[in-house]
């Protein structure tokens, strides 16, 4: 599957609960991370790593949770990877925004 598709996600998702049934957990553990000053990464490369660890994890949540609601299961969690190096600005900005997204998820059920 690939994170950044949507019609890739919802591919992967449909052919998955055709073939085992509704999902009873989802472990979003994609990504990967940008090193360097903030000044030496391109704008194409920052939009490339929101749109993998950030956006992607939506995308594939959005395209799960309604079916784990539909069959009243599941439990949904974002991983981050352990830091063995400094964190860069990209990161801290993609941390937070995941830590903010189960509120909301939950302020919308």
């Amino acid at each position: 599957m690939e994170v950044t598709d949507d019609s890739s996600v919802n591919e992967a998702v449909q052919s998955i609960v055709e073939k085992a049934g509704p999902m009873q957990y989802l472990s979003n553990n994609t990504g990967y991370t940008v090193t360097g000053a903030l000044e030496e990464t391109s704008i194409e490369e920052a939009r490339q790593l929101f749109e993998t660890n950030f956006f992607g994890v939506l995308r594939v949540t959005n395209a799960i949770l309604p079916t784990m609601r539909q069959a009243a299961q599941g439990r949904e969690k974002a991983h981050h990877g352990t830091d063995v190096h400094d964190s860069t600005a990209e990161e801290e900005a993609l941390k937070k925004g995941m830590e903010e997204k189960p509120r909301v998820c939950r302020k919308g059920k």
